[in-house]
């Protein structure tokens, strides 16, 4: 064996990160270590278990802390720490009620290991028995407090806490950002006898998580100094709000960029539906991650390009699984069975958001059975999967269920569930269930509203006072609602015209094919010909064969050859496989 220094020994403990090298090492410190004073042997033990902590060799470790004679301070410290890195809480805490003498680091080092561990309820009982306290024991307790949301208690160990230095000040900053508390982490901030970087950080991010755009600006307009974070947030703040060209412009005057810089402007323009820049981004940037892979990935699949999403899945180095996620909720939203299928089977793990994609995948597909199997294998469920389930057993006429479904298994009914409920009753003919469903309603939205509204019209029903409440209760109608409406009044041609124009007069709605088509219905059933060929002519959509069979359909009043044979003429061109133009042509001929 080669003769080697003390320090030589310091550099190869350091610098170990495999445990083969930690083996190699410990051999090398032990030809020397027995010749070496008392003092020195302890100091390179504790550095050999710290060494043997850090590339994960508890039992190593153990075994030089058991033959550390005499130990110091640090070797409980460190072996507890060893104990912390590895997850073996209780033998950290088996050492350290061992040892005959406990100082005040040792107690802060075994509540570290217990804050790490997830075990608050024994850091906060070793807390309480701790004999003193220091800055760094009320900060982790605090610091764990504010990790696990518990802002209460939290605030009580902040507020007495006989000494507060900068950390303490930010971790109580941080906690009231990441519970989206401005209000709280305003005061906070403006309590403090100073302010860094990371403290103007924190409230910046906190105006960011309640959407307070003014805020956020004047605080990072007036920020003394800023750093890539800074820049991300506020960056990610504007695409928030969909401010894209502000985030452009705040982009473009950074003092540096990096590669979350490109990545944060890159899904700015991904998530606000700007394609073309959004790989104009992603094609100029200098290296990739697997977030900006993911962005532009979910940039296709929103937009519904899941070819290029799939071409550009096959090109990636890595795919993990928020990938995956993505490109299953494209093929969902697409409806596309077999696609999704294979993304879903070929997934390591699912969270919530892969297991709802593919049980909506199977409900748009019809495969009812299938997507009941899927439910019941669930591990969890939000308002999102009950009321797809609900939706699926309203779809398949089996009412029963969603009624039994909606009674007994959904504790919290959300619009979501309601709404469900009232439109599988609607969807089924259940007029009278679908009113009491409505009447029962805790709170009503638009889509409850036009559930009914469409359930009138289909019966038949006069649904204008429905109409009328709604707007009462301050609910603003949209294309669906005025489509019920023109439905449920095709033969008044006056009050029809009038909720028509009122569409773009008082709700600021362009109408869109369908309420044409209703315009359409009425005037051909009115008997107006001649303006119901004007507006076919005139409308800003192109005109499709039911169009021209409706204004056929008016001809039965007007008894115009040519205009009969201009419109079956217009429907045949459209359709020339379609035999309705010929017999509605016929009984015209006959009137």
């Amino acid at each position: 064996m080669w003769a080697i220094s003390v320090l030589d020994c310091v550099g190869l403990i350091r610098s170990c990160s495999t445990l083969a090298q930690a083996l190699e090492t410990d051999a090398a410190v032990g030809s020397i270590q027995e010749r070496l004073p008392t003092h020195t042997r302890t100091y390179l033990s504790n550095l050999l278990l710290q060494m043997y902590g850090r590339c994960g060799s508890l039992d190593r470790a153990r075994r030089v802390f058991d033959r550390i004679h005499p130990r110091d301070g640090f070797s409980l410290n460190l072996m507890i720490t060893a104990c912390a890195q590895n997850g073996d809480l209780d033998q950290g805490l088996a050492v350290f009620w061992e040892a005959p003498e406990r100082d005040l680091v040792a107690w802060n080092s075994i509540l570290s290991a217990c804050v790490m561990a997830g075990e608050l309820g024994t850091a906060q009982e070793l807390f309480d028995q701790m004999p003193q306290r220091d800055a760094i024991s009320w900060s982790v307790m605090l610091l764990a407090h504010a990790q696990y949301g518990h802002l209460e208690e939290a605030k009580r160990l902040f507020d007495f806490a006989p000494c507060r230095d900068m950390v303490s000040w930010t971790t109580m900053l941080s906690a009231y950002s990441k519970s989206s508390n401005f209000e709280q982490a305003k005061m906070l901030f403006d309590a403090m006898p100073l302010w860094d970087l990371v403290s103007w950080n924190a409230v910046l991010s906190a105006s960011a998580h309640n959407e307070h755009l003014e805020d956020s600006y004047s605080i990072f307009d007036v920020m003394p100094e800023r750093d890539l974070f800074s820049w991300h947030t506020m960056i990610a703040i504007f695409s928030q709000q969909g401010c894209v060209d502000k985030a452009k412009r705040l982009f473009d005057s950074m003092p540096a960029r990096d590669l979350v810089s490109l990545t944060t402007m890159l899904t700015a323009y991904a998530e606000n539906g700007d394609l073309v820049s959004a790989k104009t981004i992603f094609d100029s940037m200098p290296q990739r991650n697997l977030v900006s892979w993911n962005a532009m990935v979910a940039a296709y699949t929103h937009k519904g390009l899941l070819e290029d999403a799939g071409g550009l899945l096959r090109q990636m180095p890595a795919v993990d699984f928020f990938t995956l996620t993505a490109l299953l909720v494209g093929y969902a939203a697409k409806g596309k069975l077999e696609e999704s299928k294979c993304v879903f089977d070929s997934m390591p793990d699912f969270d919530l958001a892969s297991w709802n994609a593919m049980l909506l995948t199977y409900v748009r597909n019809g495969c009812y059975t299938d997507a009941e199997s899927l439910f019941n294998k669930m591990p969890e469920k939000n308002s999102i999967s009950w009321s797809t389930m609900l939706f699926a057993h309203a779809q398949s006429g089996r009412m029963d269920r969603a009624k039994n479904l909606f009674d007994r298994e959904i504790s919290n009914k959300d619009p979501a569930s309601w709404n469900a409920l009232l439109a599988g009753y609607a969807n089924n003919g259940h007029l009278s269930l679908a009113k009491s469903c409505f009447g029962h309603m805790p709170q009503r939205d638009l889509v409850s509203w036009n559930s009914l509204l469409a359930v009138y019209a289909r019966n038949g029903l006069d649904n204008l006072d429905l109409f009328r409440a709604m707007l009462i209760e301050g609910i603003p109608p949209d294309e669906s609602s005025f489509t019920s409406v023109l439905s449920g009044h095709s033969g008044d041609l006056q009050l029809s015209w009038s909720h028509f124009t009122s569409m773009v007069s008082n709700f600021r709605l362009a109408p869109s094919k369908q309420q044409y088509g209703c315009i359409l219905a009425v005037l051909a059933r009115c008997g107006y010909f001649q303006q119901a060929e004007e507006l076919i002519r005139s409308m800003p959509f192109l005109a499709d064969s039911r169009d021209w069979l409706s204004v056929l359909g008016a001809c039965r009043q007007d008894h115009s050859a040519s205009a009969n044979f201009r419109a079956a003429g217009q429907a045949w061109r459209i359709d020339p496989h379609d035999s309705a133009p010929y017999v509605l042509l016929a009984t015209t001929r006959e009137v």
